[in-house]
């Protein structure tokens, strides 16, 4: 019994090594760079190489007029040329509000 084995080894060896070294299609298509966050619990998609201050323009959002909250953790202003948000992070975007 032990000899079937051995052949058996022998032979699925090689059919491993080739499917790791040449990923299917399927795999393939499903690498993206895509993300789903919360904006002011609206639901957004974006890039996660992004970074905040590019997001925050093109959600049209001044960013020298509102502070940032990611998953409820202030985000300095200085830091949203470098900050970039992952899947599933839920952004405030908090405004100024006027009045008395």
């Amino acid at each position: 019994m032990c000899g079937d084995v051995r052949c058996y080894v022998r032979r699925q060896a090689p059919d491993i090594r080739l499917k790791s070294r040449f990923p299917s299609p399927i795999q393939i298509v499903g690498i993206s760079n895509m993300i789903t966050v919360s904006v002011n619990n609206e639901r957004k998609e974006c890039s996660h190489e992004q970074p905040l201050s590019l997001l925050l323009s093109q959600w049209n959002f001044d960013a020298e007029k509102v502070a940032i909250a990611v998953n409820e953790d202030f985000v300095p202003r200085s830091q949203y040329e470098h900050y970039c948000l992952e899947d599933g992070d839920k952004v405030d975007v908090l405004a100024p509000v006027q009045g008395g």
